[in-house]
């Protein structure tokens, strides 16, 4: 899960940063999120789209991930678009310690039109946020293989204070995360393939998207789960990386 995180910042390893006070990146991207959710509220969710970055990674239920407004807007009007209803509210952010790159989490519900029984569904989101030459900040992301088996793996890379989106439950910490694996089949295995071209970060903050795949072992037959993620990661200060939130969602 490291390599594509660690090829991308050493292109930037040799800018020094002064660092800034993350309470007041964290408090502007809140503020960005916000007010999007606010626009959105009012003016549909096309003004999400409109404040996308051209680069930017969209994971959302029943679609691969797409790149942007130019890749993302058919499907993702189809979905959210009225009379469907779709709104966030941002609880919590982290920053990079030069104030150009912070990520919001949050609390979604949603309303889809196509389902006869109109339930509404709530969810989690994550949102990255990497602040642009104009100071405005436009939105860059919206959503183990071990012998032991993939919980090792998922409490090895994880921050103290990592939390884990997606479920029911919101595992956090080493010993929430490692529980939440407790009785994974020994026969089924996780394998995921972050993708070089998503990605983007400052200030020991940074942000991977790619594919995983849930199934059996040793590549034998056996239904497969296809699945999409992202996951924010933090370098400590003894420079070792490590993630604070994965969120996954299905490919199908």
């Amino acid at each position: 899960m490291l390599i594509p995180v660690l090829a991308f910042l050493s292109t930037m390893s040799a800018v020094a940063a002064k660092p800034v006070d993350t309470a007041v990146t964290k408090a502007a991207v809140l503020a960005a999120d916000q007010a999007l959710a606010d626009r959105a509220q009012k003016d549909g969710p096309k003004t999400f789209l409109e404040s996308l970055d051209p680069s930017a990674a969209v994971l959302f239920p029943g679609q691969p991930i797409l790149r942007g407004r130019a890749k993302s807007e058919k499907a993702f009007m189809a979905r959210y678009a009225s009379p469907s209803s779709y709104s966030w509210r941002p609880v919590h952010a982290v920053a990079s310690t030069d104030g150009r790159f912070g990520c919001t989490m949050g609390f979604s519900r949603f309303t889809n039109a196509s389902d006869t029984a109109h339930v509404d569904k709530k969810g989690t989101y994550l949102t990255c946020w990497q602040l642009g030459a104009d100071h405005k900040w436009p939105a860059f992301a919206k959503l183990g293989f071990l012998p032991d088996g993939p919980g090792p793996a998922f409490v090895h890379y994880a921050a103290s204070d990592a939390v884990m989106l997606g479920g029911s439950q919101f595992p956090h910490g080493l010993t929430g995360i490692a529980a939440a694996f407790d009785g994974f089949p020994a026969d089924q295995v996780i394998r995921w393939d972050p993708m070089r071209s998503f990605g983007a970060g400052s200030g020991g903050l940074v942000y991977t998207a790619g594919y995983s795949t849930s199934g059996p072992r040793d590549k034998k037959a056996g239904p497969a789960q296809l699945n999409k993620y992202m996951t924010v990661w933090r370098q400590n200060p003894d420079g070792r990386w490590v993630y604070i939130f994965d969120l996954g969602t299905s490919r199908m």
